[in-house]
């Protein structure tokens, strides 16, 4: 984790202290993070946040048990990847395996069947605005 990350993580908690985040959980009717939470914590977590930043991030919040943090830049790297294709992901994540192989891909997609279906529930509510 770089300091960077630790330096985002102070700010937090010091802005958290004065104002805590809005409670949130899923399923979400928008991907406007200002519309989930108030607009210091939306832009705190987007202004100048990378994908590496923000992986450091959700690794620091974790570690430190920061379950606010964790939960908002858990959110905003899944509203960053929604969306992409496999192709897009395979290099942020350092996934080099394309599952050719039928089998391995019916084990994985088996295996992360609670994916697929927040994603569906996801397509259900965005179709029903």
């Amino acid at each position: 984790i770089h300091s960077s990350a630790l330096r985002k993580v102070a700010d937090f908690m010091m802005h958290f202290e004065e104002e805590e985040m809005t409670s949130f959980s899923p399923p979400f009717t928008t991907e406007n993070l200002g519309e989930i939470v108030q607009q210091w914590y939306a832009d705190f977590i987007t202004s100048g946040v990378d994908h590496s930043l923000l992986t450091d991030i959700i690794a620091a919040a974790n570690f430190l048990s920061i379950q606010p943090l964790l939960k908002l830049s858990v959110l905003a790297m899944s509203i960053n990847i929604n969306g992409k294709s496999p192709e897009t992901l395979r290099p942020m994540f350092g996934i080099s395996n394309n599952l050719n192989d039928s089998e391995q891909k019916a084990r994985v997609m088996k295996e992360n069947e609670w994916a697929f279906e927040a994603r569906r529930q996801f397509e259900e509510n965005q179709a029903q605005e």
